[in-house]
């Protein structure tokens, strides 16, 4: 099981740096249930619609993520 503080910029890379753990030492195709905690804290900065700047990490919606940036993941 992999609990991630979805509170926190940066959970991808939290989320690479446990898979690759889980590589180098063997268990790399093992299944992986992802949780989420502190879901209650997540926020997130939203742009303005007429905001032409590129999308950072912090201008995605929990709503957003859960359907792009978390699905690349191979897990449960």
């Amino acid at each position: 099981m992999l609990v991630v503080d979805i509170s926190r910029h940066g959970i991808e890379d939290q989320i690479n740096v446990v898979n690759q753990t889980l590589t180098d030492i063997g268990a790399g195709e093992k299944p992986v249930m992802m949780v989420f905690n502190k879901i209650d804290a997540f926020n997130f900065e939203k742009k303005d619609d007429d905001d032409l700047t590129p999308v950072t990490k912090r201008n995605i919606s929990l709503p957003q993520l859960k359907k792009t940036r978390l699905n690349k993941f191979d897990t449960l």
